[in-house]
């Protein structure tokens, strides 16, 4: 899903007028619920993924987040035609939550989910709400887009009910602040000494390199890339790595032993596949075979033509 648009400054003159809808009111909650499904059918950065909810959303469903009390924007460039929607959970007087950005298909990359959660924020902060979340999928490819807004990873936890990773990232509402370059400028300080999986575009194929935390993501990824290129592997590009829950008590060795069955070659602590990313599950969806684990970060990588 191409949700947000890749330039990272707010156009001074917003091309898109956004507006809350009201409820009840005169929604055409049947338009709504197929932009929706159409925008999370057929847009995950990588393959083989649980289906999305939003790909199942219906008039009746949103009906119900409406009664339940969450909030909905919708986006159109002054004919009053739909382009998007989003909506927004209040978890309490100081914190929304972002739900569903949901965009058009022939208006994704053109600003329109931008101007959606600038909108929503607006809203916010004119409510004197301080903060606004969302848990972006991370092998959905969700987070970046939501760097590019400024929003800073504050955790990650494991996707209730799907074998899936989320970054908790925030901002304080309708406060002006850059764009950040992901995964570095939005994350927080990985715990030295920390069990990581990192994975590396090489040449014919991917790496997955196992090792522990640096004070820094960035300067963990280097050690990594250092530790593989010494094993014997030169990593072309970095893909994304993985890590374990918080509280969890690491099995470093069996997940090691399990990933070793399905690379092609490679030791104790650099796995070699003969294919790319998008071939190996435990890149695509690491928590498929490894509960455990949570996907901390995945570059963007190209999409299966």
């Amino acid at each position: 899903m191409n949700l947000l648009d890749a330039n990272t400054q707010q156009p001074a003159t917003p091309r898109w007028h956004v507006a809350e809808i009201s409820w009840p009111g005169s929604a055409d909650l049947d338009t709504m619920a197929a932009i929706t499904r159409a925008a999370f059918a057929d847009g995950d950065m990588l393959p083989g993924l649980p289906a999305a909810d939003g790909a199942s959303d219906t008039a009746e469903s949103i009906e119900a987040d409406l009664r339940a009390g969450i909030r909905l924007w919708m986006a159109h460039s002054g004919d009053g035609r739909p382009l998007g929607y989003v909506r927004a959970i209040p978890r309490d007087s100081s914190l929304w939550q972002i739900r569903r950005l949901a965009i058009r298909q022939d208006m994704q990359g053109r600003g329109v989910g931008r101007e959606l959660v600038l909108g929503l924020e607006r809203a916010a902060r004119s409510e004197g709400v301080a903060n606004v979340v969302v848990w972006a999928l991370v092998e959905r490819g969700i987070a970046p887009l939501y760097a590019r807004l400024g929003y800073r990873t504050t955790g990650h936890l494991a996707s209730p009910g799907k074998p899936l990773s989320e970054a908790v990232m925030e901002v304080r509402a309708g406060v002006p602040r850059p764009a950040l370059a992901y995964p570095w400028g939005t994350q927080p300080k990985l715990a030295a000494g920390r069990p990581v999986i990192a994975w590396f575009a090489v040449e014919g194929g991917t790496a997955a390199v196992l090792g522990e935390a640096e004070p820094g993501s960035r300067a963990t990824v280097r050690a990594l890339a250092r530790h593989a290129a010494d094993l014997g592997a030169r990593p072309a590009r970095f893909l994304g790595a993985d890590c374990w829950e918080d509280g969890e008590t690491p099995d470093v060795e069996g997940v090691s032993a399990r990933l070793a069955s399905s690379a092609d070659r490679g030791g104790d602590r650099l796995l070699l596949f003969d294919r790319p990313s998008l071939d190996v599950e435990a890149y695509t969806c690491p928590r498929a075979g490894e509960p455990e684990l949570l996907a901390l970060w995945r570059t963007p990588v190209g999409r299966r033509g």
